[in-house]
């Protein structure tokens, strides 16, 4: 069975309506065909890295230039780029850890909702009414944000660099994009998403073991399981006695992990600012909402136009369940 061998690769393949590159090539070669195969473990976009020949792996890759041996190889080169950019946003796992939920859109006017419903349990008598939860649609739209990265670099620079050698560039790319996220994602967390008024609590006076304490009973409906703080924050909670005990203190030394706070994951970004802890029940509390995948300019890079080619994303976050995250702020 090799089909894949047949395909005709072209670049109207990155403009069909609602359909990713390698969406489409899966129409033409499918990966179910191959379940009993030697390629079963492989997607319709790896099995034309084969049909060409082309090695991007870590060990023995070619170079770049043989991206470009023909139409159709060139072709394969700005799926490979967005692969590459995807692969570095993934480092960044503190974002991977708050999100609840993805949503991709189409257009740039989401309208996020919100639920409504009474606070406390009932026990439904004969011919009493049924409790109601209301879901409705929040008055402001998620604000939407672009973010990415210009290349700026000549193909005759990178024609004889090794692919993995410009992966780990593509990545960094990524990386980046990511952790611009991460820093929106943190604001939204902390300051709402401009239609309700997020819940801090504000504290006097420098961390002590009753703050969290406090902190961790104030989740009723939630559980809080997740917990945000700056890196000079850790540095105080890691220096009370009541969380760096003997066991904590052995495996801070072994990974450079605390297993958990009250167990909460215990995350650390310096996008959170020193004075604030942000905890969540990250099964509940953030939205995010991204316009398409990740966008490469695939014609330029098709024609092998790499200066000034541009990699973005446009997204956006918004707060599910308000109560699902609550802000301890500390003043002097």
């Amino acid at each position: 069975m090799e089909s894949y061998k047949s395909v005709k690769l072209d670049k109207d393949m990155y403009r069909v309506a609602n359909k990713s590159f390698s969406e489409v090539l899966e129409g033409y070669d499918c990966s179910s065909n191959y379940r009993e195969s030697s390629l079963a473990n492989i997607d319709a976009f790896q099995r034309q890295l084969k049909r060409f020949d082309i090695r991007v792996g870590r060990n023995n890759s070619d170079e770049v230039e043989k991206f470009f041996r023909s139409a159709q190889t060139a072709t394969l080169f700005p799926e490979y780029v967005l692969r590459a950019v995807k692969s570095g946003t993934e480092v960044v796992n503190v974002l991977n850890e708050i999100i609840a939920v993805r949503t991709k859109i189409d257009s740039m006017d989401y309208r996020a909702i919100y639920f409504e419903q009474d606070d406390e349990p009932t026990v439904i008598g004969e011919g009493a009414s049924i409790p109601s939860v209301n879901i409705k649609l929040k008055e402001n739209l998620v604000t939407l944000k672009k973010t990415g990265r210009m290349l700026v670099v000549d193909y005759e620079t990178i024609k004889n660099r090794k692919i993995e050698v410009f992966t780990i560039a593509l990545k960094q790319i990524g990386y980046k994009i990511a952790e611009q996220q991460l820093k929106s994602a943190i604001d939204v967390l902390m300051n709402g998403d401009g239609n309700f008024k997020p819940d801090v609590k504000t504290i006097s006076g420098g961390l002590k073991f009753e703050n969290l304490i406090d902190l961790w009973n104030s989740f009723s409906e939630y559980k809080m399981n997740t917990v945000l703080i700056s890196p000079n924050m850790a540095k105080k909670m890691l220096g009370l006695k009541e969380i760096f005990n003997p066991y904590n203190g052995l495996k801070f030394e072994l990974t450079g992990q605390v297993d958990t706070l009250m167990g909460a994951r215990l995350l650390k970004s310096q996008f959170v600012p020193d004075d604030v802890i942000i905890a969540l029940d990250k099964n509940f509390a953030l939205e995010m909402v991204c316009c398409g995948d990740i966008q490469v300019d695939y014609d330029k890079l098709i024609d092998r136009q790499l200066k000034r080619s541009t990699i973005t994303s446009t997204y956006g976050f918004t707060r599910i369940c308000e109560d699902a995250v609550k802000i301890l702020k500390f003043s002097e």
